[in-house]
């Protein structure tokens, strides 16, 4: 399948890892659900491929959800826009003064790469 943009690629050629996680001093989060494509300043493909992936460390103080943490940790036959993924990821440390721990991998019919935190360069891997 031919992808446009944003795109997700389904192909048993294709493959992405995720082992992320980032930390925070407390974030105040409205309502009671994350929502992750707002969260991380992603678009709704990219949001519901890893959404699966994705686990929250979170509390309740009073009537306010605070979230303390973030991992992405699986993995999926598709691929999708890496370099937007990665700018996303990048932006939101800057923003909450934090760092990403860990990797994802992209695997296309062309490419292999590894993005480590906290910089997301990628790293292409050669069989």
């Amino acid at each position: 399948m031919a992808t446009q943009g944003y795109m997700t690629k389904q192909n048993r050629d294709l493959n992405m890892v995720f082992d992320l996680t980032i930390r925070f001093d407390g974030i105040e989060v409205k309502g009671s659900h994350i929502i992750l494509k707002d969260f991380l300043n992603i678009n709704s493909q990219i949001a519901s491929s890893i959404e699966p992936f994705c686990s929250y460390s979170l509390h309740v103080n009073f009537a306010e959800t605070i979230l303390d943490g973030l991992k992405i940790c699986g993995e999926m036959n598709s691929v999708f826009n890496h370099k937007s993924f990665s700018t996303s990821l990048v932006k939101l440390q800057e923003i909450k003064k934090t760092s990403w721990k860990g990797y994802y991998t992209y695997q296309d019919a062309k490419d292999q790469f590894i993005f480590n935190a906290p910089n997301f360069d990628a790293i292409t891997i050669i069989d």
